[in-house]
């Protein structure tokens, strides 16, 4: 029986390698309501010691303050918030949310609310001197009450010295998870679009093989053997006596 060689199979794997390369990068969108007594600025920085890039701020503690930031897919952040108070009570409170498994906080999910243990705050500056922050009450609690928007288990947080007419610079990480694992769709759910188009294209592969190579097969993925001129049953292809293919045998994977 003549067997043809694989070069069309390798050729066409290496076209479906190029295609799969040029897949857009999935994007994660960080959406906050969040306010603070009495100032703040928030930025998204890619360094703990880098203050980053400002996406919001506000300066009415009675307000709750709402915006999104779209992070790039494997890349680590930082989110700060600089806070300053003006006087008589301090205090930073919000609920930050991630569209989806492409990235995580600091307690491992996509949601955070503030509280004293996945946030640290500085007295100074981002990246130095962190202290664990001061409780100053759930959301609800006087003298703000209830901030609308906000989850109700979010913690007004500050300073341990409870300063007045001071800054505090919050800080708590974004953690970039690996692309292969953020495709992976968790039991009971539909998977992502990309995952079925690979999918679509492993069947496809698997008929191409088919109709390239009939029913030899390497038994061994990592020990491809190529076909080598001269062999000795006297054509170019691969030697049926290699060791590293069988014909007919319970070695061989049918396709």
């Amino acid at each position: 029986m003549k067997i043809q060689r694989p070069a069309r199979l390798i050729a066409w794997l290496a076209a479906v390698l190029a295609a799969l390369a040029g897949f857009p990068a999935h994007s994660t969108t960080l959406s906050a309501s969040m306010t603070a007594d009495d100032r703040f600025k928030a930025y998204l920085s890619t360094g703990d010691g880098v203050t980053g890039t400002q996406i919001a701020s506000g300066n009415n503690w009675a307000a709750t303050y709402t915006f999104s930031a779209t992070l790039t897919p494997g890349t680590n952040y930082y989110l700060h918030i600089d806070g300053e108070d003006f006087g008589t009570i301090a205090g930073f409170i919000g609920e930050f949310t991630l569209s989806d498994t492409g990235f995580r906080f600091a307690n491992g999910g996509q949601t955070l609310l503030t509280d004293t243990t996945h946030w640290l705050v500085s007295p100074r500056t981002f990246g130095a001197d962190y202290q664990t922050p001061r409780t100053q009450g759930h959301n609800g609690s006087g003298p703000w009450y209830a901030r609308l928007g906000i989850d109700a288990n979010a913690e007004w947080i500050w300073r341990p010295d409870n300063c007045t007419y001071c800054g505090a610079y919050f800080s708590t990480p974004i953690f970039g998870v690996p692309q292969e694992d953020a495709t992976l769709a968790p039991l009971g759910q539909a998977p992502e679009p990309t995952v079925l188009a690979l999918f679509s294209l492993g069947l496809a592969g698997l008929g191409v093989a088919r109709r390239c190579c009939g029913r030899l097969v390497p038994v061994s993925a990592s020990r491809l053997a190529l076909p080598r001129r001269g062999s000795r049953n006297g054509h170019s292809g691969i030697s049926s006596r290699s060791p590293r293919f069988a014909r007919n045998s319970s070695n061989v994977a049918v396709l």
